[in-house]
C-alpha cells in the first residue's frame, strides 16, 4: 500500500483479504501473525497483532484496528520505543491520523537513554503533540532505571512526549526510590521527568520523606542516577541528625537546599534559620555534614557569612558557627565574636564557646565584657 511519502507493508500467516468498492480498497483483513510496517524517511512503524483490519473510506484510510494483543514499535533516528496492549484502534479523517487508543494492559517501554516503563488500562496517542496520554481505571504506574536501580511512580494521569521523551504526571503523583534499603518518598500534585539528564522535578505541593526526615518547598528536583536532591523557594527541612538516645531535632528553613548523597553533605542557603532544642541559628548559610559511616547521623553543622544565634537567656553574633552535636557544643568565631546573656551582660572575643545542654561559656582571644 503506497502513498505520497509512504510504504506499508501487510503479511500474515493465514491469509490477507482485500476488499474493493467502485475500484477502490474498502477493507484490508489479515490474521494469523500479522505485521504492518509503515516507513518514511527517519521513520519506522511495526504494527504486529493476531488481527489487522483496515478501513477505508473514499480510497481514503478510515480506522485501523490490531486485535487480539497488539504489538507496536516506533523507531526513529535509531531510538526504539515499544507499546503492547489487548487492542489497538487509529482514528484518521481524510487518510491523516487523528487520534491512536490502545486498551487493556498497555505497557510502554524505552531503553534509550533511561529505562522507562509504564503501564495502564488505556493510553491516547496525539500525534499532532506527539503525545501519549496515560490513564485508567487504577492508577497508572512509571518505573524508572534498571533492576539494580528502579523507582516506581504512581499518579492519575502520565504524558509522555515521543519527540522529546520527556513525562509528565499529574493528580496524586507519589513516587518510591529505594536507597540502601531505606526508602525515599515523593509526593506532589504534578512531576516532569528528563531522561536525558536524570532530574525528576516535582511541584505543587511536593513533599519529600525519608526514614524520620522530611523536606517541602516549592519545587523538589531528584536526580536518581546521581543522588542529588535540590529543593527552591519556602524550603523546609525536618530530621534528627543524632544517635537514638538523645532528642535534639533539627529544623531547617531557607530559600534553597541542595543535597549530595555521595559527599554527605546537605547545604541550604538563602535566609537559613536553624532551630534545635535550645537555639535558633540564622545565616546566609549552612551546611550540614553527615558520618560517612551513616548518612543520617549528623556530623557536624557550619553556619557563615554573618551568624547570630539566639536562646531563651542569650543572644550572639559572629562572622562563623560550628555545631558538634556529639559534643553538644557551638564554636562561634568573629572580629569579635559577641554574646549577650540575660543577667550576664556582655562579653565579645575572637573564639565562643557555648554548650547547647547548659549555661557554660568559654571566651577566647581579646574581649570585653561587663558584669
Amino acid at each position: 500500500m503506497e502513498g505520497s511519502s509512504k510504504i506499508r507493508r501487510l503479511s500474515a500467516k493465514d491469509w490477507v483479504e482485500v476488499k474493493y468498492e467502485n475500484g477502490v480498497p474498502d477493507r484490508v483483513l489479515a490474521r494469523g501473525e500479522s505485521k504492518l510496517e509503515s516507513d518514511t524517511p527517519g521513520e519506522r512503524i511495526v504494527l504486529k497483532a493476531p488481527l489487522i483490519d483496515v478501513r477505508y473510506k473514499a480510497g481514503l484510510l478510515d480506522r485501523l484496528v490490531g486485535e487480539g494483543g497488539a504489538e507496536l514499535e516506533f523507531e526513529e533516528e535509531g531510538k526504539m520505543q515499544r507499546t503492547a496492549s489487548d487492542r489497538l484502534e487509529v482514528f484518521y479523517k481524510k487518510g491523516v491520523m487523528e487520534r491512536a487508543v490502545q486498551s487493556g494492559n498497555f505497557q510502554f517501554l524505552q531503553v534509550d537513554p533511561m529505562k522507562v516503563t509504564l503501564g495502564s488500562d488505556q493510553a491516547v496517542f496525539d500525534p499532532e503533540t506527539r503525545t501519549i496520554e496515560v490513564t485508567g481505571k487504577e492508577s497508572p504506574i512509571l518505573q524508572l532505571g534498571d533492576s539494580d536501580r528502579i523507582s516506581e511512580t504512581l499518579a492519575d494521569q502520565f504524558d509522555l512526549n515521543q519527540e522529546t521523551g520527556h513525562i509528565w504526571a499529574f493528580g496524586n503523583v507519589r513516587s518510591l526510590f529505594h536507597d540502601k534499603g531505606n526508602p525515599v518518598v515523593i509526593t506532589s500534585e504534578q512531576m516532569q521527568v528528563t531522561p536525558e539528564s536524570g532530574w525528576i522535578n516535582y511541584s505543587s505541593n511536593p513533599r519529600m520523606i525519608h526514614s524520620s526526615s522530611s523536606i517541602t518547598g516549592e519545587i523538589i528536583r531528584y536526580n536518581y542516577q546521581d543522588q542529588q536532591l535540590v529543593a527552591e523557594e519556602e524550603v523546609e527541612s525536618i530530621f534528627d541528625g543524632t544517635d537514638e538516645d538523645s532528642d535534639e531535632r533539627y529544623r531547617v528553613t531557607a530559600n534553597h537546599l541542595r543535597y549530595q548523597s555521595e559527599k554527605h553533605r546537605a547545604m541550604y542557603e538563602g535566609q537559613v534559620e536553624v532551630s534545635m532544642r535550645d537555639l535558633v541559628v540564622e545565616a546566609p548559610s549552612v551546611e550540614f555534614v553527615f558520618e560517612l559511616e551513616n548518612s543520617e547521623q549528623l556530623k557536624e553543622m557550619v553556619a557563615w557569612g554573618g551568624v547570630r544565634i539566639t536562646g531563651e537567656a542569650r543572644e550572639a553574633e559572629g562572622d562563623r558557627a560550628v555545631h558538634f552535636p556529639s559534643q553538644e557544643k557551638i564554636v562561634m568565631t568573629g572580629d569579635p565574636a559577641r554574646i549577650f546573656e540575660s543577667g550576664e551582660g556582655k562579653a565579645s572575643g575572637r573564639t565562643l564557646t557555648f554548650f547547647t545542654g547548659d549555661e557554660r561559656l568559654l571566651v577566647e582571644g581579646p574581649q570585653q565584657g561587663n558584669p
